[in-house]
């Protein structure tokens, strides 16, 4: 996987951050773009380089590490970064391994979500189902694989879904193709629709009927 866009940190025998350099080399350790940092100290950061035309906070610690105390937490488990539609489709299909879902949805460290009570989904007798996630509300017809579908989705007779990320209340009509694609929601694909992108360049939906 490419790693050009990551920092690589180097700490002391304390665990503090004592430099930053760019691209990560085998074996290195890695910054995944977060910050725990106090209001105050962010307010002084902000004023003491109030002057300079663009300001980014990790250039910032970057170039002021002598002066700003930062220790790291080492983070061992799963960690995807996103920076394109690629990069979203790639992270959301890796969800589909139990291992990694067992890493981010640890019993011991629950996330807490805004509860939306709906009816289990309904898989009729032409409906086949393979390595998904489908969340409630759905209804499904036709065929899903390697695929997300979030709440309230309907897939009707014919329909083949693959590799693809499906968001709130879209409908995918009869004898539909949708393949490496991701849609946003109250997305409506009519019959008989053949939609393929690539996993380098997926096709992605906005809130609009074809």
């Amino acid at each position: 996987r490419d790693h050009s866009g990551l920092q690589e940190v180097m700490l002391d025998q304390n665990r503090r951050v004592v430099d930053m350099a760019p691209c990560v080399h085998a074996g290195a350790m890695a910054f995944i773009d977060s910050f725990v940092i106090r209001r105050e100290r962010l307010l002084d950061l902000i004023e003491w380089y109030a002057a300079l035309e663009y300001q980014d906070l990790f250039e910032i610690i970057h170039h002021d590490l002598a002066r700003i105390h930062v220790q790291a937490y080492i983070y061992t488990g799963y960690a995807g970064g996103i920076s394109s539609a690629a990069d979203y489709l790639r992270c959301s299909q890796e969800l589909l391994s139990e291992q990694v879902r067992k890493t981010l949805f640890s019993s011991e460290r629950p996330i807490l979500t805004k509860m939306h009570d709906s009816v289990p989904t309904r898989y009729f007798d032409t409906a086949k189902v393979k390595n998904s996630l489908i969340n409630t509300g759905c209804s499904i017809r036709g065929t899903v694989e390697n695929s997300i579908l979030f709440r309230g989705v309907q897939v009707e007779e014919g329909a083949v879904i693959r590799n693809s990320v499906v968001m709130p209340q879209c409908y995918i009509g009869k004898n539909t193709l949708l393949e490496n694609a991701i849609l946003d929601k109250y997305y409506t694909l009519k019959e008989q629709v053949k939609i393929c992108g690539t996993p380098e360049n997926p096709f992605v939906g906005e809130k609009r009927m074809l």
